[in-house]
């Protein structure tokens, strides 16, 4: 077996190592010598050359077994060389005995006068090759700097899927009479090949759903990650109550990742414009999976300590930060700048993720309760490492975007603070945040579009990480807090989902407009008002907070409920009520979201997006101190009766932004 195995290992590296094209110069180069003896040499060129002229043209599209044919025949099979015209020996020329090695093979009594042969390394065209080529180009592009499309051995390789014909793996190349018969054995049609083409800027590929291969992969892994944070994030609250006695620690926790991640989202435009979109954002998941890892196998075996979890949350925060200004700029990257394809992109990714977002809290709260756990923490690193490995090998960044990309870092080596080292990227931290700060702040629509998102988005923070447990902990107690969380939480989610369906089929009536001749122009404009009729409904959703102002009892404390219904034990009237906040809470920050970005001018998307997420998240940061403060010092509902009532005037500041966006988003009278 080993010696097999040896073997084969051994042809695939002799295969690999030259390429079909220096084996395909071996038989050009080196003449059987059919018909006389190997020892007496003949020039080429110094008598006709019947054989070769009588039958190539009979056995040129015979391929490799026309070339056996013609080197087996006897001579006396092949007429008198008076027969043969003049212009038969002009036919051989140089190129055509490397071309065709059945026409040197023919030729009787013949060895080669041209010396050693110099074997240069051809294109890997091979199923072996082709794989070897591709594996080693993915590498060598992800350490090199550099996409795939610029690495030669990726170039070189072949499509697996594509048929290899004997003549394709010999990597033969037809003169030009071979093209003559290629037309007449094709009908008469002698046209070049067309050449590949181009990916479209936006990411438009009809074969992939309207968004292209690298972003339905991208969703595809960000779908994946999704399943390890919400089983993480949905045992943490129960965890550090049981560890730590006090649930309101996941906001102190939250408080300092916030921070650091801020840090990390100023100095994400730093790392883009050093490695590029797609190291940073992948050398940034790495890091975090490792250090994840860690701070789970601490938790499950107790050794974890609140200061070593503090500091596990910094630092996590810091390449989170980093992380997240790459993952959040890689759409527009892919997509180009139009608002619908970006809007599109954020649709189906919210939808997906919502689907993740609605069963596991609900599958955890339970997992939890039955197993421990140990299951949720083991969640995390398991999805994230899969994840990983999809965008490793999935993930390409558009040529136009990497061009301005090293364009940039072109421009900014003689800076003399530089962009290189830790000590010049923090040397520029606060010249990046005034830089996005009045990026944002001196163009209308992005300041009023970001202000809109992050006072829509920041309910979200607040229900996973202290309204839902502080509820869940008033009506069943902490040991059981997991199931109604759980279900406060999946039915947030099931709300976007909902909201994501109604996203797809509006999605789907623009297109069926746009075939009937509806401009860009028209189709802008209704993206826009349902923008703003989605933020109005986002304003009446705010009433479905309210029911957290009366707690009432568990559907299981107030009903016999049968087996099979016993997950809904833990159901509770404002998780019946969030659904209806879902879908418009949603739908209004995906459009949010998509507007600014497609509103950013070109090149400078990584520098507003810093901005952008480390400005929201300092008003959640802000907002999950006041909530600690205030389930820290008041007890019982009286906390849930004070968020209803702030409900009131928040909704009030969201018809505001609508009614303010709504007139610096219209356009120019007379369009």
């Amino acid at each position: 077996m080993m010696r097999a195995l040896a073997a084969f290992l051994a042809f695939a590296l002799v295969h690999v190592s030259f390429g079909s094209q220096a084996w395909a110069q071996v038989i050009g180069a080196v003449n059987a010598p059919v018909g006389g003896s190997a020892v007496a040499p003949v020039h080429p060129f110094s008598s006709p050359v019947t054989p070769v002229n009588a039958v190539s043209a009979s056995l040129s599209n015979a391929g490799p077994a026309g070339s056996f044919l013609a080197a087996s025949l006897p001579p006396a099979a092949f007429p008198h060389p008076s027969a043969v015209s003049a212009a038969a020996s002009a036919a051989v020329t140089p190129g055509a005995l490397v071309a065709r090695p059945s026409a040197v093979a023919a030729v009787p009594g013949k060895v080669s006068e041209t010396g050693p042969v110099t074997l240069q390394a051809g294109p890997r065209t091979g199923r072996i090759a082709g794989k070897t080529a591709a594996v080693i180009a993915g590498v060598r592009a992800f350490f090199g700097g550099k996409t795939v499309e610029n690495v030669p051995a990726a170039e070189g390789a072949v499509a697996l899927d594509a048929p290899l014909s004997a003549a394709h793996a010999l990597g033969l190349t037809p003169t030009a009479d071979d093209g003559a018969l290629d037309a007449r054995s094709d009908g008469g049609k002698n046209e070049p090949p067309v050449p590949p083409t181009a990916p479209d800027a936006g990411g438009a590929n009809k074969g992939w759903f309207g968004l292209g291969r690298a972003a339905v992969f991208f969703i595809g892994a960000l779908v994946v990650g999704q399943i390890g944070v919400e089983a993480l994030g949905s045992a943490m609250p129960a965890l550090v109550q049981k560890t730590f006695g006090d649930f309101t620690v996941v906001a102190q926790l939250g408080i300092f990742f916030s921070i650091a991640s801020i840090i990390g989202r100023q100095l994400g435009p730093l790392a883009v414009t050093k490695w590029g979109l797609r190291k940073t954002y992948l050398l940034g998941t790495a890091t975090r999976i490792v250090s994840i890892s860690a701070l789970c196998f601490l938790l499950a075996t107790g050794h974890m300590t609140l200061p070593l979890m503090m500091a596990f949350y910094c630092m996590n925060g810091l390449i989170g930060g980093v992380t997240m200004t790459a993952e959040t700029s890689i759409p527009p990257a892919l997509m180009g700048s139009n608002q619908a394809k970006i809007e599109k992109f954020w649709t189906w990714e919210q939808t997906l993720l919502e689907i993740i977002g609605v069963a596991g809290p609900i599958v955890t709260g339970a997992v939890v309760t039955s197993m421990g756990f140990l299951p949720a923490l083991l969640a995390f690193p398991a999805a994230f490492a899969i994840a990983l490995a999809i965008l490793f090998f999935t993930l390409r960044i558009p040529q136009k975007v990497e061009a301005m990309r090293l364009a940039d870092l072109k421009n900014k080596k003689n800076d003399p603070q530089g962009v290189n080292g830790v000590r010049g990227a923090f040397g520029q931290f606060f010249h990046r945040v005034a830089a996005g700060a009045k990026l944002v702040w001196r163009n209308p629509l992005l300041r009023t579009s970001f202000l809109a998102y992050t006072v829509y988005m920041m309910l979200n923070p607040f229900l996973y990480s202290m309204i839902a447990p502080a509820y869940g902990i008033l009506l069943v107690g902490a040991d059981h807090m997991a199931s109604v969380y759980g279900l406060l939480t999946g039915l947030y989610s099931f709300g976007g989902l909902l909201g994501g369906f109604l996203m797809i089929r509006e999605q789907k009536k623009l297109h069926e407009a746009k075939k009937k001749g509806m401009s860009d122009a028209e189709e802008s404009e209704a993206l826009r008002r349902s923008m703003l009729k989605w933020m109005k409904w986002g304003a009446a959703g705010l009433l479905s907070i309210l029911t957290l102002a009366v707690p009432i009892s568990p559907l299981g404390a107030l009903l016999h409920l049968p087996g099979f219904l016993s997950w809904a034990g833990a159901l509770t009237l404002p998780a019946v009520a969030l659904i209806p906040f879902g879908v418009a809470q949603v739908i209004a920050t995906v459009k949010l979201r998509s507007y600014f970005q497609a509103k950013v001018p070109e090149g400078r998307m990584p520098e507003a997006m810093g901005f952008f997420g480390s400005a929201s998240l300092a008003v959640s940061t802000l907002g999950l101190l006041a909530l600690k403060y205030l389930f820290k010092n008041v007890g019982g509902s009286t906390p849930f009766m004070i968020i209803a009532a702030l409900m009131i005037p928040l909704g009030v500041y969201y018809l505001y932004l609508t009614r303010g966006l709504s007139k610096v988003s219209a356009p120019p009278a007379g369009n």
